[in-house]
This record gives C-alpha cells, structure tokens and sequence, in this order.
C-alpha cells in the first residue's frame, strides 16, 4: 500500500502499523478497513482505530489473517514493546529521523498547498515516477514530464520531452538539459506551480 501520509507517499508493506519511512502511525477504518492518518475515515466517515493483533477482528480481517501473518505481528508488537523497555525515563530520548543526511527537495503547491517531497532521480509524471497518486489526476502534467536530481550539493530538473513544458521563474526549459532550482525557485509542470525548498 501507499503511505496515507500525504507528504510521504512511500510503499509499504500492507500489514504496516507504521510507515517504516516517515514514522507515522497506520489508521484503519472500523467499517471499510481504509487506511489514512485521520480520526475519521475520507471514504465513508467511519471511525479510525489503530490496528494490532488485539483488534484485528474489530475490522473483519481474522478470516484472512494467517498465522504466519500473526507471528509477524507478535514480533513487531513484541520488538516494540522490548525497545520501549529499553528507554529509560530520567534520560532524555533523541528522536531521529529517517533517512538521516539524504537530501530531499521539497515542492509546495502554491494553490492548494499539498507538497512533494523528492529524492534523488525522483520522476515527476501523470503515469511514471514517485507521485502517481497525486499527480495522475492532473491531464496537463505528461506522463513522464520531468525527473529530478540531486548532483555536487545542488538540485537539478530535467524536462523529459514533455507536451506543456517545464519552467523555472517563468523560462521554459530545453528537454534532456539539467537545469539548476535554487531554493525559493518558482517551478512549473504545465500549469501547475511549486515553489522549491532544500531540506
């Protein structure tokens, strides 16, 4: 499945409790079993609850549980619980995050504020690439239009041939050219804007 987080968007094992990418703790719905980060469910407003080996029935998922699959839930329930035991309270806990030194570039929307957060040779596409999910609902965006890279400590854009172009500040890039986004950059897939920041 694909992380609900929306800035994530990673694969993940479908019996997830968390996204083993950004953290995030996998809800599901009592009552269709979709998944998301919310307390109630964006398909049919249903309530969701934290899955675990105890309310596994809850969601009506016990017929296709097996017991190799409850193994692994016991494991990751049991690894949890042993690395809580390891923390001590009077030190003070460190949290670290992910993907510690890999470079992202994150891309805000500038009309409806979702963001993308890319990696290295990162594709941007309506059909291929990282960000089919959000992407494929917008026909101007090509289905391979542009492919990130991350080269030398700068960000780089490739224009893939697309059909509507891609710009930076305005200037319509020539396909097959790595061209520069420095951060604050105004980038532009077709119509659709985003303004660029390192992370």
């Amino acid at each position: 499945m694909i992380c609900p987080e929306k800035s994530c968007n990673a694969e993940i094992p479908d019996d997830s409790f968390y996204c083993d990418q950004c953290g995030i703790k996998i809800l599901r719905c009592q009552k269709c079993n979709s998944v998301g980060t919310r307390n109630f469910c964006s398909k049919c407003g249903g309530v969701m609850i934290f899955t675990s080996e105890d309310n596994i029935q809850i969601l009506g998922a016990s017929p296709s549980v097996t017991d190799e699959k409850k193994s692994v839930y016991n494991q990751k329930i049991q690894r949890n619980n042993s690395i809580q035991n390891e923390i001590s309270p009077s030190k003070p806990t460190q949290i670290i995050p992910l993907n510690l030194g890999v470079p992202s570039l994150e891309l805000c929307n500038t009309s409806d504020g979702w963001k993308l957060i890319a990696k290295d040779g990162n594709i941007l596409g309506r059909e291929t690439g990282e960000f089919v999910s959000l992407l494929c609902k917008i026909p101007v965006i090509s289905g391979r239009h542009a492919q990130v890279l991350f080269k030398d400590n700068k960000w780089y854009i490739t224009d893939l041939h697309s059909t509507n172009g891609t710009f930076i500040n305005s200037k319509r890039l020539s396909s097959d050219t790595p061209t520069e986004i420095k951060d604050g950059d105004l980038l532009v897939l077709a119509n659709v804007s985003f303004v660029a920041k390192n992370t």
